[in-house]
């Protein structure tokens, strides 16, 4: 459910989690991308990477409704900035998103993303303290 929570809300709660879990704790953080994407308009998996923010929250959303479009990249980078380290990871590589990529007008916040991250879904990540 954190594909749910806002960029700074999840720092939040993983900074905050750090004080409270045990030193052997580990995190387990899931996020799971939907192979549909139900808006008013018709679109592929991978559609919503050439939009801005508010663009696509236009399409397909709304603050009760949030989706926060973090790619695998962007975890990693949040869960380093919360201070967690991944113990280990995995992540499914969707190969007809990964086929439509090259026809989709990428937005700038992911044009430099490998396409493998853009498109990988079904991501865990085990994170234990740093």
């Amino acid at each position: 459910m954190l594909e749910h929570v806002t960029e700074d809300d999840l720092l939040r709660i993983h900074r905050a989690s750090l004080r409270w879990m045990k030193p052997d704790a580990v995190w387990v953080h899931w996020c799971h991308r939907a192979t549909v994407a139900r808006t008013r308009i018709s679109l592929h998996t991978v559609d919503f990477l050439r939009y801005s923010r508010a663009e696509w929250e236009g399409i397909a959303g709304h603050r009760f409704a949030f989706h926060n479009r973090l790619r695998r990249p962007q975890f990693r980078e949040l869960f380093d900035r919360a201070g967690w380290k991944i113990l280990a990871e995995t992540a499914s590589i969707n190969d007809r998103a990964l086929a439509t990529l090259p026809q989709l007008p990428l937005h700038a916040d992911y044009a430099d993303m490998p396409p493998e991250e853009l498109v990988a879904g079904s991501l865990w990540f085990v994170l234990g303290k740093k």
